[in-house]
């Protein structure tokens, strides 16, 4: 547990000293966008494992502080043989100087483990409900690079936390 802490720290430090340092403006306004972020996805009840994590996004943004979207996630957490399919819609705040942003996701979760270790018992459907931050870091044109992380509450049988750090990319339409 305590490398997963250094890791959600070195990558929050990472996001405020970024913040500090970039005040481009980083938002889109009326604008559709999709991306991609690669990461790593930490689950936890009764014992913890990580796996690597795959998301595609793609929204509409209102403003340059208000937009919506949908996402598809994947993640293999293989320690611990659990495969996880995430799915859902996100509301994202964002700061159009400095490119920080917080989203809201209404997700839904489809597990499935080998045996119930982790708040998962076989394959089971559920609610989870969470909260992101991150930036994104204009670079080329209308391409951004996006790091974020996100909490989600899986309501499985039991409660599972999962933790997703992701480094994605992002392309306004």
């Amino acid at each position: 547990m305590q490398k997963q802490n250094k890791i959600l720290i070195s990558l929050s430090a990472l996001l405020f000293f970024a913040a500090l340092s970039h005040p481009a403006r980083a938002s889109a306004d009326r604008q559709a966008f999709y991306g991609f972020s690669p990461g790593l996805e930490v689950v936890s009840n009764n014992g913890s494992g990580t796996g690597f994590y795959i998301q595609g996004f793609g929204g509409y943004a209102f403003s340059p502080l208000v937009a919506t979207g949908l996402h598809l996630g994947y993640s293999n957490v293989g320690g611990v043989g659990l495969k996880v399919v995430d799915f859902g819609g996100f509301l994202e705040l964002k700061d159009d100087n400095s490119g920080l942003f917080g989203k809201v996701y209404l997700d839904g979760m489809n597990a499935s483990a080998s045996d119930s270790t982790h708040g998962v018992s076989g394959s089971q459907l559920a609610f989870a409900p969470g909260v992101g931050l991150g930036m994104l870091i204009p670079s080329a044109g209308s391409f951004h690079l996006v790091p974020e992380v996100n909490y989600r509450v899986a309501l499985f049988s039991s409660s599972v936390n999962v933790i997703t750090m992701s480094f994605g990319l992002m392309w306004d339409l």
